[in-house]
């Protein structure tokens, strides 16, 4: 925290004079609990002084990613959030809705983060081990169990004194073993092998390896996150009229490495045109550049305005101001 705390004021002192005034928002991938914040406080505190005492009139906002890009243009505040990369979550958000965000997903891997990219992973190893205890480990052959353990380091030799009969279901058993593990940074490690491994093997391509049970878990993953975008805006449009035919269709932004790739998009756009209440959607990708859009958005916003922007949807959803 306190490196990221250090960049942030190295860029804003590099990018402004004093007397400037500078906006920065910042997203987080986590979700902030007063507990965090206190600890964002106390990271943030070093590089806040040596910007206050640069004299640069800068104000420094954090919140959920996924709350970040409903209150950035174009959503403003009205609309859906997806975000599909290590991990996962869908929010929206509506003036008429007094009840805050509606939200789904977003917790952490063990009991959520369903479709995202550490969810894929696993669910590629646990689809793999279904298909060798139905099929048989002998004579079993799979691409997607063969990168996996390329990816996860998984060497022949380790399986040297199984019988070949039962070789398959062995590379499957450590490879769960290793995923079940801890380690920094387990969930990006996990969740790296998606892109582009994963997206490789669902490919049909003469001249690639292709594996139908990759192709599965996208088709999958495309589904749930589609459940989530559809009950949420449903959910939503119903605070706008009583009649189902005048409610409002909601626009929908979608954010993460996994949710931009092409073969992923194509699928989920297809997907999404079913649902009743969402608009035509926008893909991001990355998300920075749509931060950067709202803290721009703040600067030219007037006193009440800029009120709205750093106010929090409701409790379990906060914006909070480190400066």
């Amino acid at each position: 925290m306190r490196s990221t705390a250090d960049w942030i004021a190295d860029r804003v002192m590099d990018s402004s004079q004093p007397g400037d005034e500078v906006c920065v928002w910042i997203g987080a991938s986590v979700g902030l609990s007063a507990a965090s914040f206190e600890m964002l406080e106390e990271a943030f505190e070093g590089s806040v002084r040596r910007l206050v005492e640069s004299g640069r009139d800068c104000e420094i906002f954090i919140a959920n990613d996924a709350v970040s890009i409903l209150k950035s243009p174009p959503l403003l505040g009205r609309g859906v959030a997806a975000i599909v990369g290590t991990g996962s979550i869908v929010l929206g958000a509506h003036p008429a809705c007094r009840d805050g965000v509606i939200r789904r997903g977003g917790y952490e891997w063990p009991v959520g983060d369903r479709a995202a990219g550490i969810w894929m992973t696993v669910e590629s190893l646990r689809l793999v081990l279904e298909d060798i205890q139905d099929r048989g480990s002998a004579q079993y052959t799979s691409p997607l169990l063969d990168r996996l353990c390329d990816y996860f380091g998984i060497s022949s030799e380790v399986t040297n004194r199984v019988p070949a009969t039962h070789v398959a279901l062995a590379r499957a058993e450590i490879l769960s073993a290793v995923l079940g593990q801890g380690g920094e940074d387990r969930k990006r490690r996990i969740a790296g092998f998606v892109y582009p491994y994963l997206f490789d093997l669902a490919r049909i391509d003469p001249v690639l390896p292709h594996d139908p049970i990759a192709a599965k878990v996208i088709s999958r993953s495309v589904r749930f996150i589609v459940e989530d975008i559809s009950s949420v805006s449903e959910t939503l449009a119903a605070f706008t009229a009583d009649t189902p035919n005048a409610r409002e269709r909601l626009p929908l932004v979608v954010a993460g490495n996994i949710g931009a790739n092409p073969i992923y998009q194509q699928q989920l756009m297809a997907a999404i045109s079913e649902c009743k209440y969402v608009e035509p959607t926008k893909v991001i990708g990355d998300a920075a550049p749509t931060f950067a859009q709202l803290a721009m958005h703040f600067l030219k916003s007037d006193p009440r305005e800029r009120k709205l922007i750093g106010r929090s949807f409701d409790p379990m959803h906060e914006v909070h101001r480190l400066l």
